[in-house]
């Protein structure tokens, strides 16, 4: 027996034999891979008009993530970015299906976890976006209702509010992306916590008659107007400012008193004369 009929010819045999087995799937493999770049193709497009149309970007505009990704050098629409994910979910999708075809099994498994990881990583920007959109208008609810009171921290409030939503929503975001990490945990464990210290110290300490002066502000300025004169506690004069826990009396020497809002209603001393201011 020669060479060629001992070892080279039983390794040709061999390989065309691989080839002739396994070529099938490769071209099954390729038609599938090119099938689903044009289908993921199709559904990008489809997708940035879609949701173009229906004002996502006016809606991630107002919620103020679109100016978080411009500050960062980001030029790209929501919609652009949206349509990104969906072309490498199907994508991706066809990859495991061309790999499960070629009994590629390590691949296969590497696409079945980011295959699994991307609608989780939609339902983030979803979260991000109507729960950033969510804290702006709560924010401005209570901004409204703070200065129809005459609360005059009604900004420091509602951006107190706005920053606690938006650490609520942070929180739900990592948790949706199954992110455990201790140091994450420890962080908004401790930013809530410093948040809930802060909170009830404030309600702990003075803040009974701080809200008793609010209340009687509100009564205040329904029943006095600025330039009226009035008498309380024995100061007598003009009425320059009800605030939210003070007013501000020019009395007729020239000098200014502060009244605490609560002597309007608490004390059965007070005593008043409106006049019309000229």
């Amino acid at each position: 027996m020669t060479f060629w009929e001992e070892i080279l010819l039983p390794a040709f045999q061999r390989f065309y034999g691989d080839v002739a087995e396994t070529l099938p799937n490769i071209v099954a493999a390729m038609a599938i891979l090119v099938a689903g770049w044009l289908i993921a193709r199709g559904t990008d497009i489809l997708t940035r008009r879609i949701l173009k149309t229906l004002g996502f970007n006016r809606l991630v505009e107002r919620a103020g993530v679109l100016g978080f990704f411009q500050s960062a050098g980001y030029p790209h629409e929501p919609s652009w970015i949206m349509g990104k994910v969906f072309f490498w979910l199907l994508l991706l999708t066809f990859i495991l299906t061309a790999a499960e075809t070629m009994e590629f099994t390590v691949i296969a498994v590497t696409m079945q976890k980011l295959v699994a990881f991307i609608p989780n990583l939609i339902a983030v920007l979803l979260i991000v976006v109507f729960g950033s959109l969510f804290a702006r208008v709560l924010s401005s609810i209570v901004r409204g209702a703070a200065s129809d009171i005459g609360v005059e921290f009604s900004d420091i409030l509602a951006r107190g509010v706005h920053a606690l939503v938006l650490i609520m929503v942070l929180v739900m975001a990592f948790s949706e992306l199954e992110i455990h990490s201790l140091v994450l945990e420890i962080t908004f464990a401790s930013v809530l916590g410093a948040f809930g210290l802060a909170v009830a110290l404030t309600l702990g300490l003075g803040s009974r008659s701080v809200a008793q002066n609010i209340l009687a502000g509100v009564y205040a300025r329904r029943s006095f107007q600025e330039g009226q004169r009035i008498r309380i506690r024995g100061h007598q004069g003009e009425v320059v400012q009800i605030g939210t826990v003070n007013t501000v009396l020019h009395k007729e020497d020239g000098s200014m008193v502060t009244i605490p809002n609560a002597l309007f209603i608490m004390d059965v001393a007070v005593t008043h004369e409106v006049e019309a201011s000229e």
